[in-house]
């Protein structure tokens, strides 16, 4: 009878140990986890902390590369093609041409305005005057340009740009005069 006894208290202490192998195991998973997130966590902000200290220095570049210009000696299309490098490792890339395209403030700062005779050309940029920038796929610097506008165009209050209409509220054709904003 000793020996069933026996064998009992060892499977039961058998199942504990089991059970308490699984729960170490488990706790050590579900430690492994925090442990990765913390690091990622680390690791991000670390690259935004990174960015904040270089971006203000990668703008610097981007206006030394703005003054180069097209260079015409070699010494300086050398020193050009070396900051255009350095530009692009760091993750900064420069924005597509933007003449022919609708005027977007995401990515476009308006110098100037211009009249243009189609209405089509109402809000689609007519020149660039200086590039604009991204790092990472984040504006670094918008692109700097003229947009088109009709001479029938009017700016509401809100900053939109309308064909010739009047001023409305709520949907409702009003006196023309602007509304008051909050």
């Amino acid at each position: 009878m000793e020996t069933v006894t026996d064998l009992t208290e060892l499977t039961q202490e058998l199942a504990g140990l089991r059970d308490l192998f699984l729960r170490r195991l488990l706790n050590d998973k579900v430690q492994q986890a925090a442990v990765d997130e913390l690091a990622k966590r680390l690791d991000a902000a670390d690259r935004r902390a990174a960015g904040a200290m270089l971006t203000p220095v990668l703008r610097q570049l981007v206006l030394v590369l703005d003054r180069i210009g097209e260079p015409q000696d070699d010494r300086l299309a050398a020193v050009r093609d070396e900051l255009v490098e350095i530009l692009t490792r760091s993750g900064v890339s420069r924005l597509e041409s933007t003449v022919g395209l609708l005027f977007d403030p995401v990515h476009h700062h308006a110098v100037a305005r211009v009249e243009v005779p189609d209405p089509a050309g109402e809000n689609v940029i007519v020149a660039e005057h200086r590039s604009g920038y991204l790092i990472d796929g984040v504006l670094l610097r918008p692109a700097e340009v003229t947009v088109g506008s009709s001479p029938l165009a009017t700016i509401d209050p809100r900053g939109e740009a309308g064909a010739g209409e009047e001023n409305t509220v709520g949907g409702e054709q009003g006196d023309g005069a602007k509304p008051e904003v909050p």
